[in-house]
């Protein structure tokens, strides 16, 4: 994203989409660690100090009814917000012209950085209540998008970093995390992070029909086909839920540590880098 607002909302747009439709080369060009340092450091995709939380989606994780999510995360962190406000259209999905979800669900964002987003962003940003942040996250998760909550140096463009965070809610085939996750290399891929507490198992329901290991399932690769079930690297799984979705056999188990308050210990991280209240 550029680091300063500047002319009309259409010009800004127009700029936005540019450098979007960069993003995978750039993505590719981070492989090669000299090269893709020098070139993004100032971009959140040389950013060594972004963090990115991906929330799994309720429904798909029937194993962990005991606590809700995404809500249980994203209700205080909105509700307790000293700002909220929203983006007009999805950035990504406009980019690259997806036709899987509608573009005009836009990233919240929340914190004291953004109270002035939209006079610096007129008709880009736009700023909510409460109730209306809420509906906004609701219809998100409702039409299938996975929430993924965003620090990194974009927030410089609204104010301060140490007091603002994105919600993005996120599709498959145009986020710009998946593709990041899919493109980049591994320095990108240890600033996403599976919620902790989040185990990912395969059971023995397992019959290796492949599903899951199709090209774009699992954004960081993390699943291979083993001698008798498919396997699950966990250095690799962000836990976001999407092998789930494919799995003919139910055989992909995702559940929560009871023991593991995964909402406070969630929480807890997100101060260790910003203050949005």
């Amino acid at each position: 994203m550029p680091k300063e607002f500047s002319g009309t909302w259409e010009e800004q747009w127009d700029r936005a989409i540019k450098w979007m439709k960069l993003l995978p080369t750039m993505f590719r060009l981070t492989r090669i660690p000299v090269i893709g340092k020098l070139l993004f450091k100032d971009s959140f995709v040389g950013d060594p100090s972004a963090k990115n939380w991906v929330i799994p989606v309720q429904e798909h994780l029937p194993q962990m009814a005991s606590v809700h999510l995404p809500f249980g995360i994203l209700g205080p962190m909105i509700e307790a917000a000293a700002v909220r406000a929203r983006a007009a259209k999805c950035i990504c999905r406009s980019s690259f012209k997806c036709k899987a979800y509608p573009e005009d669900v836009g990233c919240l964002f929340l914190g004291d950085a953004f109270r002035n987003a939209d006079k610096k962003a007129e008709g880009f940003i736009n700023l909510l209540s409460t109730e209306e942040a809420l509906k906004h996250a609701r219809h998100a998760v409702d039409i299938g998008l996975v929430p993924t909550v965003i620090w990194d140096n974009d927030v410089e463009i609204f104010g301060a970093r140490n007091t603002g965070i994105a919600v993005c809610f996120c599709c498959d085939c145009c986020c710009d995390i998946r593709l990041g996750l899919r493109m980049g290399g591994k320095a990108f891929r240890k600033k996403v992070r599976r919620l902790e507490g989040v185990q990912v198992q395969v059971s023995s329901e397992c019959d290796l029909c492949g599903a899951c290991t199709v090209s774009h399932v699992c954004p960081t690769e993390a699943i291979a086909l083993g001698i008798e079930r498919a396997e699950i690297d966990q250095d690799r799984c962000v836990g976001c839920g999407q092998c789930i979705k494919v799995c003919p056999s139910n055989a992909i188990i995702f559940y929560i540590d009871e023991t593991a308050n995964v909402v406070d210990r969630f929480i807890a991280q997100v101060k260790e880098v910003t203050v949005i209240t």
